[in-house]
């Protein structure tokens, strides 16, 4: 049967937020000073969604930012296409810091559920602190996304393909203690298949 919507029972602690992204885990509460809002764009062009979250064979970013960034906001202009039978509904990205104890899910083409090809847009910054779903980037200071289905079609085949010029932007702060060092080292962002 075919998954309409990301469905995670099993994960403990799990607050749906809205139709189109499901925390992993509520944040704790913290301060910071607001100051130096920066951005980064990730490029997803090429890059493919395989099988089911955690799978050795889906695609990975990784991109280092600082230790104790809070990720604050997100928007997104994608176009994806599956593959065969897959359905647009079930291309997904988690949004985690290393420890895998912080993030969300995105599920840009929540609702479609039907093969082919789709452009989904947030219209603009969605605000995260509002919907329960910033989080903190761990003592590594890595933000990391993996590319996975919802519903895996086939196994160890691609399900989903996301086109040129599809882009997730990234909205953070830095924590009082990372602002001396605030220069975001920009270390490029690794793309691997795991």
């Amino acid at each position: 049967m075919k998954l309409a919507a990301i469905t995670l029972a099993a994960t403990a602690g799990l607050a749906m937020a809205s139709p189109v992204y499901d925390s992993i885990q509520n944040p704790q509460e913290h301060t910071y000073a607001p100051a130096a809002a920066s951005t980064y764009t990730f490029d997803l062009s090429g890059i493919e969604s395989w099988d089911g979250l955690g799978d050795p064979s889906n695609s990975t970013l990784s991109q280092y930012f600082w230790p104790g960034f809070m990720v604050t906001q997100i928007s997104w202009d994608i176009t994806v296409s599956t593959y065969g039978a897959s359905w647009l509904s079930e291309a997904t990205v988690s949004f985690e810091n290393t420890n895998q104890t912080d993030g969300f899910f995105l599920t840009p083409g929540s609702g479609n559920d039907f093969p082919g090809t789709g452009t989904f847009s947030s219209g603009g910054p969605i605000d995260l602190l509002a919907e329960g779903l910033a989080f903190f980037l761990d003592g590594d200071g890595l933000l990391n996304l993996e590319f996975f289905e919802s519903f895996d079609d086939v196994a160890d085949s691609p399900d989903a393909i996301f086109l040129a010029g599809s882009n997730i932007k990234i909205y953070f702060l830095p924590t009082p203690g990372s602002l001396p060092v605030f220069g975001f080292a920009a270390l490029a962002a690794t793309r691997r298949r795991r």
